[in-house]
């Protein structure tokens, strides 16, 4: 399992391409993103196999690029002082399927 799961799904190809057009209202273009990526998440898990850290990893790293890419499309970095911050278990980088996405602004 590899993070390119997140370029796909994120990148040029996906969440990038469907903000750039005008046919798909932006909630609805991360909400397809974050739908494909927890489908993701379920094919991979292997009760057989203790891959749940590295799940647990990717799904926080997915989140942060997710999160990156609503912050700077929305706030203007350079005028405002304020910052995203993660805590919790996604702040530990331990983000479980159902789990709070818990941040401070």
């Amino acid at each position: 399992m590899t993070s390119n799961i997140i370029e796909e799904l994120l990148g040029p190809k996906g969440l990038e391409k469907a903000l750039s057009t005008n046919n798909t209202p932006n909630i609805k273009a991360y909400k397809s993103a974050v739908t494909s990526f927890q489908q993701y998440l379920q094919d991979s898990f292997d009760p057989l196999d203790s891959n749940v850290e590295s799940l647990t990893r990717l799904r926080s790293s997915f989140v942060d690029q997710l999160l990156r890419k609503a912050w700077l499309q929305y706030f203007d970095v350079s005028q405002s002082h304020a910052a995203l911050v993660a805590v919790g278990g996604y702040g530990r980088s331990e983000l479980f399927p159902g789990s709070d996405i818990d941040l401070m602004v």
